[in-house]
């Protein structure tokens, strides 16, 4: 029994250095610490590792995955081979937290620009998926806008352009 108690402290140790509680969950605030400690390497591979677990079964909460897609997609931003797999994390992260920001992450202005390219973009998705199916046809009761479905406008200005054009070039013939 002695040695149960230090073998139990020294898995919890174990798990607390890898950012996980002692029943396997994730410890967001350890995660917090190794991230500002610069361990980026760990974070990753620790929410990542995370995220892939949670589709088998042991799923992470609302909380978790917020916390795990906005950590993964401002490591993944700071470097700028990887720009498609931030906008993949952050496009994970919007629909769960539309309105979050990532002033508590320190992040640089060039992260800050991604991310905010990233939210105008997913907005202006679900402002288009609001009023149109897969095909580009507009779904029944959404209001869609003139000019967004093709006005015919620009028919009767060319008409009119070309009417007067005419017309003036007769008058301009016959008076000489």
């Amino acid at each position: 029994m002695k040695i149960l108690i230090p073998l139990l402290f020294a898995i919890n140790l174990l798990y607390a250095d890898l950012g996980l509680q002692s029943n396997g969950k994730l410890d967001m605030p350890a995660v917090q610490a190794l991230y500002r400690d610069g361990e980026l390497e760990k974070v990753k591979i620790l929410l990542e590792t995370s995220l892939k677990e949670s589709t088998k079964g042991d799923s992470l909460t609302r909380d978790e995955q917020i916390f795990a897609f906005k950590y993964l997609g401002v490591i993944y931003a700071s470097n700028p081979d990887e720009r498609i797999r931030a906008e993949s994390f952050f496009n994970q992260l919007l629909p769960l937290a539309p309105d979050t920001d990532l002033t508590d992450m320190l992040a640089s202005k060039a992260i800050q620009k991604i991310f905010n390219e990233t939210r105008k973009d997913f907005k202006r998705a679900q402002e288009y998926n609001s009023k149109y199916d897969a095909n580009g046809n507009p779904l029944p009761g959404a209001k869609v806008s003139e000019s967004s479905s093709g006005s015919h406008a620009w028919i009767w200005w060319t008409m009119g352009i070309i009417a007067l054009t005419v017309g003036s070039s007769t008058a301009y013939v016959m008076m000489k």
